[in-house]
């Protein structure tokens, strides 16, 4: 009879286990934060928990934070005493879980001196479990779930949860390398964006010159014919770049080549 038993109970849980997954794959693929919380109120619900959060590791800070938890009472009382930052310095179950990788499962929370003040009497809380998650081989968090009746979680619901945390790892790591690739399509696109201005600018600038230059060159002919000394280098001068009057390296112009004017040239 118990065989029996313990195979509905196997089975139970894996049909929850795939429903529950089905469930998280349908979250439209919005920001991670927005897919987290929804995820974390479908889990709270199938576990019939008052609280799911996914603590993300922030190095920074050097904290654990509740980058998703679900909308439930507890969940927002968390929010509300400042339970959704835990400081690994403070230690904790659940810091605990993240810095070992080990899993962890009770049901008498108010009795165990390693849990956090804010948690069993803040929130209240006598029944949790815990599980770490990896993204890309790197431990990033935990999931955690907790109940305020004892003894409600059972060693199954620790591997169900177990197996959903594999899954943030994987949404953890998608989210990561899909704000990468947007950021580098956006540098690249400003790349682009700036190459196309510049041609655009030297277009328009050319644009500009050449009826200019042809006026120049027309005027410069007209001095020549009439001998107009001061306005022939006027119009030469338009060959030499800026901060170049001492280069003596003729320049061409009008399609000759022609010489900066030199002081013998001005006296005469």
């Amino acid at each position: 009879m118990k065989q029996y038993f313990d195979k509905d109970v196997t089975s139970q849980r894996q049909d929850r286990l795939l429903t529950t997954l089905e469930g998280l794959l349908e979250l439209p693929a919005t920001e991670v934060k927005a897919i987290l919380n929804q995820a974390t109120s479908l889990i709270a619900e199938v576990l019939a928990a008052d609280k799911v959060d996914v603590f993300f590791h922030d190095p920074a800070s050097e904290t654990l934070v509740a980058l998703g938890t679900s909308d439930t009472p507890m969940g927002r009382r968390q929010r509300a005493i400042g339970m959704d930052r835990l400081s690994l310095a403070n230690r904790g179950r659940t810091v605990e879980v993240f810095l070992t990788g080990t899993s962890f499962l009770t049901g008498h929370a108010d009795q165990d001196p390693d849990v956090l003040v804010g948690v069993k009497v803040g929130l209240g809380v006598k029944s949790m479990i815990a599980a770490a998650f990896e993204a890309k081989t790197l431990r990033r968090g935990v999931l955690l779930a907790v109940s305020s009746a004892p003894e409600f979680f059972s060693e199954q619901d620790l591997h169900f949860l177990e197996a959903i945390a594999h899954w943030v790892g994987i949404v953890i790591h998608r989210a990561e390398l899909i704000e990468r690739m947007k950021r580098e399509a956006v540098e690249q696109g400003r790349h682009l964006a700036s190459e196309e201005l510049l041609t655009i600018m030297a277009r328009d600038l050319r644009n500009y010159l050449t009826p200019l230059r042809g006026r120049i060159e027309l005027l410069e002919r007209r001095a020549h014919r009439e001998g107009r000394e001061q306005d022939i280098r006027d119009a030469s001068a338009r060959c030499f770049q800026h901060g170049r009057d001492t280069d003596p390296r003729p320049h061409a112009c009008g399609g000759r080549l022609l010489r900066r004017p030199g002081p013998a040239a001005s006296a005469a």
